[in-house]
């Protein structure tokens, strides 16, 4: 019982900071580029959504594998999810401006 109970609180804590981080990341984007065009909002989507994802794929990796290799399975996912996030950022921000 108490395992489902953080696993819930884990996921809803992980929804609350992927919206918290869409909210803020279009808000920067909007504030510091004076404009919110469709990719804009596309990026901050992204991000919040990566940032919502670190939690629960860092909890489930290190039950799933416990000590060590848990811990490192966990880091390299927090890695891709930033790297690959950065990179569609990146490349959707890039697009708009070329268009």
């Amino acid at each position: 019982m108490a395992d489902t109970m953080f696993l819930i609180m884990v996921l809803l804590t992980s929804l609350i900071v992927a919206v918290a981080m869409t909210s803020g990341a279009s808000f920067a984007m909007r504030y510091y580029g004076r404009r919110f065009e469709r990719e804009e909002r596309r990026a901050a989507t992204v991000i919040g959504a990566s940032f919502g994802l670190l939690l629960p794929a860092m909890y489930c990796a290190e039950n799933l594998l416990p000590g060590k290799p848990g811990e490192l399975v966990a880091t390299g996912l927090m890695i891709a999810i930033c790297l690959i996030a950065a990179g569609i950022v990146w490349r959707t921000l890039a697009r708009g401006r070329n268009a």
